[in-house]
């Protein structure tokens, strides 16, 4: 299946998936960007779970709102973690967009 449309009917949900439903888009993004995903991996314990998620949905371009949807909180939280992220992982300030920027090797 097409990592796209695989991520386009999690969205579609509408709702905060579960522990079943984030495995299968590790699969998805393991299969379709397996470099990105070692790359995560790594970092898995230093952005924590959360964090984790945030990056690999900004990575398959899922809007920050959709975001927060898939994991059960508000956009805010969203931003507030993919800062926290770029600062863990880059050392920079900066926000959800250059977050996805740094994930996407920009």
């Amino acid at each position: 299946m097409n990592a796209n449309i695989a991520i386009l009917q999690f969205i579609a949900l509408r709702r905060r998936l579960t522990d079943e439903e984030w495995e299968a888009v590790d699969r998805i993004v393991g299969d379709s960007l397996p470099a990105f995903h070692e790359f995560m991996a790594v970092c898995k314990e230093a952005v924590g779970i959360a964090g984790y998620r945030v990056c690999l949905l900004l990575r398959l371009s899922v809007r920050g709102k959709d975001i927060a949807q898939m994991l059960g909180v508000r956009p805010p939280y969203v931003s507030k973690l993919s800062a926290k992220v770029l600062l863990r992982l880059w050392g920079e300030t900066g926000s959800g967009k250059m977050l996805r920027s740094r994930l996407a090797g920009e």
